[in-house]
């Protein structure tokens, strides 16, 4: 091995990327067609957060060595941050069907199968994992997320759970931890996972976001506000937070100044229907109800079985004296959600 190879993966191997990707590019110069150096180089580039560059990297160096179930393995990592969850798929099932007890295989099919909406096959694919590795982290961290959307809400707190006590620092199991107690209305013991989040991440804006809705809903409306403009002031573009803040200004009765940020938020994405509903909402609390009612209409559009969008329907053609639509919309946001009715006038929070 060259002195340059040999300082380039003892650099990788500490963490000191930048100084090793000089050194592995004057390596492949030399040696273009090396398994390892192909390889390792794109690790280290999937690292970096360079995905494109990883796949053809690794691509290469299977092509000299088609059956190496790490490389297939650390392709379909790639391809996971690049959302081509089928190709991912693909070169996980090749790799399982070389080695059947691979984690990184199985762990990365459960990625890519949760993608894929065939939530049943990726929980099958973590367990798999954790029959092999019960102290796997990041398997039990996704498993219970695939549980949270397939609502067996109990398992996947005790996931979340064993996750934190495998990883107490991992701020994304406490965030979303604090995401599925906010979902069954335990809002104060979401807000106390948010401040364990913050005090490990207080940039973490994710968590800002929505401990400030956990806020809201308890009608903390100034310390709500004040976390939204913090995380918005970290990330100016976030739609989540800007949803929020509209959220909380319609609360205070300021739909002028809600529609200003919902309007932001569907420029920077047009098709999230809960921020269209949103959006409708402030239209028709400034009397605005023809636009209210195409916004709503354009989120449903979306998201057809959105029951605040119904019921925001509902209410804005009963202010048109469309009463028997507004029944049908009433209706149909019931059937989707009955407890849409526990607040009439409510404008979403998505």
């Amino acid at each position: 091995m060259s002195p340059t190879i040999e300082q380039a993966l003892q650099f990788h191997q500490q963490g000191r990327l930048g100084e090793a990707e000089p050194l592995y590019r004057e390596a492949l110069r030399v040696n273009p067609r090396d398994y390892e150096l192909l390889h390792f180089f794109g690790v280290l580039k999937l690292q970096q957060g360079d995905a494109a560059e990883a796949v053809g990297l690794i691509s290469k160096a299977l092509d000299l060595r088609p059956t190496a179930v790490d490389a297939m393995s650390n392709l379909s990592a790639a391809l996971l941050a690049l959302n081509r969850h089928e190709e991912a798929l693909a070169h996980c099932e090749r790799a399982l069907a070389i080695q059947g007890d691979d984690v990184g295989a199985l762990v990365n099919r459960g990625l890519a199968l949760g993608h894929l909406g065939r939530a049943e096959e990726a929980l099958a694919s973590f367990d798999r994992v954790l029959a092999i590795k019960p102290d796997h982290v990041h398997a039990m961290y996704n498993r219970g997320t695939i549980l949270v959307g397939l609502t067996r809400y109990d398992e996947a707190l005790a996931a979340y759970d064993r996750t934190l006590a495998l990883a107490p620092s991992h701020v994304e199991a406490l965030n979303n931890r604090g995401n599925l107690l906010a979902r069954l209305g335990r809002n104060e013991e979401a807000i106390e996972r948010y401040n364990r989040a913050l005090a490990i991440d207080p940039r973490h804006v994710t968590a800002l976001t929505n401990r400030s809705n956990a806020l809201r809903k308890l009608g903390r409306h100034d310390e709500a506000m004040a976390g939204t403009e913090r995380a918005l002031a970290l990330a100016p573009d976030h739609v989540a937070a800007l949803n929020n803040r509209g959220n909380l200004l319609l609360d205070l009765h300021r739909p002028d100044e809600a529609l200003a940020a919902f309007e932001r938020a569907c420029t920077l994405q047009p098709s999230d229907a809960n921020v269209l509903t949103n959006r409708a909402v402030a239209l028709h609390a400034l009397g605005r109800h023809e636009e209210a009612l195409q916004g709503v209409e354009n989120a449903l559009a979306i998201e057809p079985r959105l029951a605040n969008a119904h019921l925001t329907r509902g209410h804005i053609l009963a202010k048109l004296d469309r009463h028997d639509e507004a029944a049908e919309s009433y209706e149909r946001a019931r059937s989707l959600d009955p407890k849409s009715f526990i607040d009439p006038t409510a404008g979403g929070g998505g």
